[in-house]
């Protein structure tokens, strides 16, 4: 019975092996064991069954022995243990598998979802195990293409050898190459596309593997280059404004708070002889200033304190003057990094002031000249009609008649000293014509000597052939007067003053060398003593406004020069080592004979007689009473007045004829220009006759574009006033 007992056991074991087995089926990966198993041990407990059933229904079919049902329950209690130790086996196979495709999914679903393409790549042959879709687009090469292919026909094909040795890299290294991390691939469609790479070495499914990860840099390129183009422009337009700062003459500088030179221009080194780098690091009142200590007005400290423009003028220890403006730099906190400031030269600028001053001064004086002239005329007009007058009264009287003569030789002496006042006051009146030029020279003489002072000789050497040139003698004679004042300048403890006249002809090359055209010329040669001329000086002496003298107005030698050009002549300077200084004047040679004097200083015989009516407009009372006996003694009727009303008044009082105005230009209550119209508007016929000392301004246009008009200079004598009213009463009658 124990033996049927062991198999009953055994029986209920197999039974619980193979249920236990069954529960191996709902474990994912254990249905095919779970399943075996149970059909195993079910034939098994079918079979044991059977024997048991035998046992029981049939006393004489007996178990096998005991020793054998032993064995048997062994074995089955082994099978419901070793069921029971497979279960937890299968469920960790499980759950690791699980986990692993979890992690795949993970890791696949960060490969797909990255914005970086990433490459799988046999370590050994390079080709692309797998890729995820962003490289494919980055490509432009469908997925499943990618996978097989090269990695080096990832990039451009003339760059394959580069490639092939930076994968090579890689694997060695078994992580990126530094240096080797930007690269390029080459897009489908045949772009370069700029990437960054990274790549590491692993080990998958028992083979070495390179992952690569590409990240596009196009962008990041992009904004590279876009950053180098700003730089290069911003380093071409530092060069251009630098270029620009340089070519100002002004010294820029950028200062710091303890006037420390940050930048300089160009400019502000050539000033103190230096290179602009020499100048970084340096003080400002050092450089400029040899001083230790800033200037006591410095505009830079002054515009750090109040953060506004701040200007001064100072001087440096060489005597130069300049104009400092200061502005300052301010950040976006207001505060004030740093000053620039702007230094003028303004040395030139206050001598042409000061030279500008001095000839306005000499404009006034010249004013004061001229109009001290026009009146000293008058004098002289009157003075020399009365001694020709009383001339006349003394025939007989040959003593009385050589003091007159004295009289009116001093008379002409004035008058050349009036037509230099004249000149000097641009008031005189300009009429070239054919002079000898040793009869100027050989007039000035006298002027010259009392204008030069005793300590100055004057010497004259003259052609021995009328030196005729095509000038106005006033000109002339304003020549003869600015460089004598040069001389004498040059001779402050006396000399010698040599004028020489000369005729000689100048060839081709010669007349080229003087800008003069070729042949005969007049030589005007004053020559002096004195000390010299520096050669720095000799090529700006012609300069307006340049002169070597402590004062004066540098316009005497440039006027000088603009009077000779202007009748076709030129000017040179010699100054030899040794001292003095030559001026050689050329001027062409006039044709025909020059001419002579008119004979207002020299008696003559009586003028021609008139029975006209004469309008006599002059403001000064003794010059007017001898120009109205004058008039008279010669038969003609007068009618005078002393300024334009009266004279106007006259007229209209007047009910006969009105042959002839004779009116002074400068009159009070208006003038006789002003004067003339409005007495030819209601006279159309009458005739006007100017007098003045100077009409430059004034009678010239009206005398020579109206009919009828002529001019008659003060002083002048009573015959000659005779014949040119005659003259002008005897011109025919021209229509306006």
């Amino acid at each position: 019975m124990l033996e049927t007992a062991l198999l009953a056991a055994s029986v209920l074991l197999q039974a619980v092996a193979a249920l236990l087995a069954l529960r191996l089926v709902r474990i994912p990966g254990g249905r095919v064991a779970g399943l075996t198993l149970t059909a195993a041990f079910v034939l098994m407990v079918a079979r044991r069954a059977i024997v048991l059933y035998a046992a029981l229904g049939e006393p004489a079919a007996r178990p096998a022995s005991l020793a054998t049902e032993l064995i048997g329950l062994a074995i089955s209690a082994l099978m419901v243990v070793g069921t029971l130790a497979v279960t937890p086996m299968f469920r960790a196979r499980h759950e690791a598998t699980r986990r692993l495709a979890e992690s795949e999914q993970r890791y696949r679903t960060l490969v797909e979802t990255a914005n970086d393409a990433v490459f799988l790549a046999d370590a050994e042959t390079g080709l692309l195990l797998e890729v995820n879709q962003r490289a494919a687009e980055l490509m432009g090469i469908p997925r499943e293409r990618l996978i097989g292919m090269p990695h080096y026909r990832l990039h451009p094909p003339e760059d394959e050898a580069r490639y092939r040795e930076v994968f090579r890299k890689h694997v060695a290294e078994g992580r990126s190459v530094p240096g080797a991390d930007v690269v390029f691939v080459q897009h489908a469609d045949g772009r370069r596309i700029p990437i960054d790479i990274s790549a590491n070495v692993t080990e998958l499914d028992g083979r070495r593997v390179v992952q690569g990860r590409f990240q596009d840099a196009t962008r990041r390129e992009d904004v590279a280059q876009a950053l180098r183009d700003s730089e290069r422009r911003l380093q071409q337009l530092m060069l251009e404004f630098r270029a620009v700062l340089d070519a100002i003459p002004d010294n820029i500088t950028l200062q710091s708070r303890d006037l420390v030179v940050r930048w300089a221009n160009r400019g502000a080194a050539r000033s103190v002889d230096r290179e602009p780098e020499q100048l970084v690091g340096g003080r400002c009142h050092e450089l400029w200033h040899g001083s230790d200590e800033p200037c006591p007005r410095c505009p830079v400290l002054r515009s750090f304190r109040s953060g506004r423009n701040e200007s001064d003028v100072a001087s440096t220890p060489d005597g130069r003057s300049w104009e400092l403006r200061a502005v300052p730099i301010v950040d976006e906190r207001g505060e004030v990094t740093g000053v620039v400031e702007v230094a003028r030269n303004i040395t030139d600028l206050r001598n042409l002031e000061a030279q500008l001053l001095q000839a306005q001064k000499m404009e006034a004086v010249g004013r004061l000249a001229g109009g001290i002239a026009h009146d000293f005329n008058n004098l002289l007009s009157a003075i020399l009609g009365y001694a020709e007058m009383l001339r006349l009264r003394l025939k007989d009287d040959d003593q009385a008649r050589e003091d007159v003569d004295g009289v009116r030789q001093t008379v002409e002496q004035a008058a050349a000293l009036t037509r230099q006042l004249l000149a000097f006051s641009s008031k005189q009146v300009v009429h070239p014509r054919v002079v000898d030029l040793n009869e100027i020279v050989g007039a000035a003489q006298p002027l010259l000597r009392r204008l030069l002072g005793e300590d100055v000789a004057v010497r004259a050497a003259l052609a021995p052939e009328p030196a005729t040139v095509h000038a106005d003698p006033g000109q002339l004679e304003q020549v003869l007067l600015n460089l004598a004042v040069n001389a004498r300048d040059a001779m402050p403890r006396g000399g010698t003053l040599t004028l020489t006249v000369s005729e000689t002809s100048l060839a081709a090359d010669e007349a080229e060398r003087l800008e003069l055209s070729p042949g005969r010329h007049v030589v005007l040669s004053v020559r002096d003593t004195g000390t010299g001329i520096p050669p720095e000086a000799r090529t700006r002496l012609f300069e307006p406004f340049f002169t070597t003298k402590s004062k004066g107005t540098g316009l005497g030698l440039s006027i000088t020069l603009g009077i000779v050009k202007e009748y076709g002549g030129t000017m040179t300077v010699e100054s030899p080592p040794e001292g003095g200084a030559t001026f050689r004047i050329h001027l062409p040679l006039a044709e025909g004979a020059p001419e002579r004097p008119t004979g207002r200083f020299r008696v003559t015989a009586p003028g021609p007689r008139g029975t006209e009516t004469v309008l006599l407009v002059e403001d000064d009372d003794a010059l007017r009473r001898l120009t109205r006996t004058a008039l008279a003694s010669h038969g003609y009727t007068v009618l005078d007045a002393g300024d334009a009303v009266e004279g106007l008044a006259a007229a209209e009082r007047h009910r006969g004829s009105l042959a002839l105005l004779v009116t002074d230009v400068v009159l009070p209550r208006g003038n006789g220009r002003v004067l003339a119209e409005q007495v030819r508007a209601r006279r159309p016929g009458i005739r006007v006759l100017f007098i003045s000392g100077y009409t430059a301004d004034t009678a010239l246009p009206l005398g020579a574009d109206q009919p009828g008009t002529a001019f008659l200079q003060k002083p002048f004598g009573p015959e000659d006033l005779a014949r040119r009213v005659r003259k002008v009463l005897d011109e025919p009658h021209r229509d306006p």
